[in-house]
């Protein structure tokens, strides 16, 4: 008994609370990370290790059950493990400064390796005849960012999730980009009841504010920029 005492007083007593891993689509963590956190901080008796990815990595981690809960563009995953969709504007973007064209006349474009976004823009150009040209690509979206800022060329993402430091992008030779499908989704074996209290707070979380609703600032300012995009 002495030495288990030891022991514990070394190491410290193991937390008896489970862990539950949450996803979150790279491109939307700076928006929903802070809501989704205080959200989750008030509910008891769990830990929480948040996890940031792609989405073919999220759905992997989904699949493999290295995450419980998930919010990420729709793709593959099997319907069964979704809890709730939506729809969300995808949007061009650029740095203010952006002198628009190359001298080619293609569209130079700043992409995500593998990026199921730029797959479905990709497409769209192809199908009406409209030279593009990838001019960077990274799979980090601070280096796309910091591409896009310097003036290297375009991105597309979702309106809600536009940094401060790029604006919507309308030029008139871009040609509107098709909605995106988000759901949460849950690996197998998630107990869905026994957990209903923290599934609400994170569709809460991660979900676009209602118009309205007062939810928080940033929030609301991506929700304007979504509505402004789609009049």
């Amino acid at each position: 008994m002495s030495l288990n005492n030891q022991l514990i007083g070394i190491a410290g007593r193991v937390a008896l609370r489970e862990t539950v891993h949450l996803g979150v689509q790279c491109v939307y963590a700076p928006v929903v990370l802070p809501k989704l956190f205080r959200q989750c901080r008030i509910l008891d008796n769990v830990h929480y290790k948040f996890v940031c990815a792609h989405t073919g990595e999220l759905a992997e981690k989904i699949k493999s059950g290295f995450v419980d809960l998930s919010v990420m563009i729709g793709g593959s995953e099997p319907r069964r493990n979704l809890i709730d969709q939506w729809t969300e504007k995808l949007v061009w973007v650029r740095a203010p400064h952006f002198r628009a064209l190359a001298e080619d006349g293609t569209i130079p474009f700043v992409a995500r390796q593998d990026g199921i976004m730029d797959r479905t823009v990709f497409g769209l150009l192809d199908e009406r005849g409209i030279p593009y040209r990838i001019v960077f690509s990274a799979t980090d979206l601070v280096c796309m960012y910091a591409a896009a800022e310097a003036g290297i060329g375009l991105m597309c993402m979702p309106a809600r999730a536009v940094p401060d430091s790029l604006i919507i992008a309308r030029e008139r030779y871009l040609p509107k980009l098709p909605d995106i499908h988000l759901g949460v989704y849950h690996a197998e074996g998630f107990d869905l009841a026994r957990h209903r209290a923290l599934v609400d707070a994170f569709i809460s979380a991660v979900r676009p504010p209602k118009p309205g609703d007062g939810g928080d600032d940033l929030s609301a300012m991506r929700q304007s920029a979504t509505e402004e995009v789609g009049s």
